[in-house]
């Protein structure tokens, strides 16, 4: 997997978190506006918005979801005068889908999650990522296509050569077997 992806001349990195493609949401909010990322990102996770679609989320596509500790994070975060971080998401509800393990590593999420926070910081920028990011996807198969078929060919080329070999050796055994009864 690429380390980076250009969004319209604007890169977002990439990283296998957990066997999961995951997206850095500081790259994305140091995008747009002046300001810390990070602040933007707890900006985003104190929408009622975003709490719902992250709870929808986990429950379609989570099977170990915590859906007690879930339901009580959303509704907390749901009230404006408790603050809820992303770490403390992630931690508290064991969600594979956000990752904000240090500081020095940002916030990472999964592919709806990112979009869903670009959708918030800009929609036209969402338009962008989706197909740049179908692109590179795309890009992907072809390149795997192709040395699937290169190792392909590569094996029927030795097959060839094998049978070509066991061909002759046959030729051989029966060149001398008719020796031997002559």
């Amino acid at each position: 997997m690429s380390n980076e992806l250009d969004v319209a001349g604007r890169k977002i990195r990439m990283k296998n978190i957990k066997g999961r493609e995951m997206f850095s949401l500081n790259d994305i909010a140091d995008q747009f506006g002046t300001g810390r990322s990070r602040d933007k990102i707890r900006d985003w996770f104190r929408s009622s918005n975003t709490i719902d679609f992250i709870e929808a989320y986990e429950e379609r596509h989570n099977p170990d979801c915590k859906l007690r500790a879930l339901k009580q994070i959303a509704n907390k975060a749901r009230n404006r005068e408790n603050f809820i971080r992303p770490e403390d998401f992630e931690v508290e509800t064991g969600t594979p889908f956000i990752s904000a393990r240090n500081k020095k590593d940002g916030v990472w999420a999964a592919f709806q999650i990112a979009a869903e926070f670009m959708m918030w910081i800009s929609p036209k920028f969402k338009v962008w990522f989706m197909a740049d990011y179908e692109d590179m996807k795309r890009q992907q198969i072809i390149m795997k296509l192709n040395t699937d078929k290169f190792f392909a060919e590569k094996n029927v080329d030795n097959l060839m050569e094998a049978l070509r070999n066991e061909k002759d050796r046959l030729d051989e055994l029966i060149s001398e077997k008719n020796k031997l009864e002559s």
